[in-house]
């Protein structure tokens, strides 16, 4: 952060003097951010930009029914109507003052326990940093497709018509499609059996499968970003989502692959584009 505050000073160089060497030599090692305006970084709502609703739910809960309207009436609009409906609670239409405002806000923070989380326009530059920009139906999906290199990998193995016949009509054209160029590609890591013996051909049985094995392939691919990087992506998947990259984050990995799983991150992002 102070790297990204000095930056914004014509006469860093003097700052910097009067600082201990060992903190001037860490400062120039460290990657800079993005550019951003003060104004954005130390707005109260920043950090509620990059987080998915369900993880204030629990909390905001356990508030009065008062108290739940007001921070309703502050709350950005993707994650306040969401919010009521799920809570049942109507939005104040007449927003507390500024400085209550700021004050629910701290507290909210406070009991998320992200004080010394890195707002997002100062992590370190990162090619994986687009994913925590994108649109979260456009990360959904991402997810979604990263499954189907798991899918892909097995799918070389099966020699039985019905079962690849049942693997096609659970797929959607793109979806096929995508499947028929990771076959394609060389798989240097083998990942567990889908059972496909034993399923029914239920389309929703394979997405959710396909969903959970991209959860994993993503947190191989992101594993060593930076730690407060990991939060930003693990907050914007809802609750149930985000606990499940959390957990695919503690699985061991072999660290010479972790380039292999960015790199079809990196592919599928330009995909997305086009």
């Amino acid at each position: 952060m102070l790297k990204a505050l000095l930056s914004h000073f014509r006469q860093s160089d003097q700052l910097l003097s009067y600082l201990p060497v060992a903190t001037v030599e860490k400062l120039r090692s460290c990657s800079a951010p993005e550019r951003f305006s003060l104004p954005e970084l130390f707005d109260a709502k920043l950090w509620l930009s990059s987080i998915h609703y369900s993880w204030l739910a629990s909390y905001l809960q356990q508030l009065p029914s008062q108290l739940l309207s007001n921070y309703l009436a502050i709350l950005p609009p993707p994650i306040s109507k969401p919010l009521a409906e799920q809570l049942k609670c109507s939005i104040s239409p007449q927003p507390p003052p500024p400085s209550v405002q700021v004050f629910l806000l701290a507290l909210l923070k406070q009991n998320m326990k992200i004080q010394n989380v890195l707002p997002l326009p100062l992590l370190p530059s990162s090619a994986l940093k687009v994913l925590l920009k994108i649109p979260e139906s456009s990360l959904l999906i991402l997810i979604d497709y990263l499954g189907l290199h798991d899918l892909a990998a097995e799918t070389k193995q099966v020699v039985d018509k019905q079962i690849l016949g049942k693997i096609e009509n659970a797929l959607n054209p793109s979806e096929r499609k995508f499947l028929a160029y990771c076959t394609q590609q060389l798989i240097l890591w083998v990942p567990p059996k889908f059972n496909l013996k034993n399923w029914n051909g239920d389309r929703n049985t394979l997405h959710n499968l396909l969903h959970a094995r991209g959860i994993t392939r993503l947190a191989k691919a992101t594993i060593t970003q930076d730690p407060n990087f990991r939060w930003h992506l693990v907050h914007r998947l809802d609750i149930n989502r985000g606990k499940l990259l959390i957990d695919a984050y503690k699985a061991p990995i072999d660290r010479m692959l972790i380039s292999y799983f960015q790199k079809q991150v990196l592919e599928l992002l330009e995909r997305l584009k086009s």
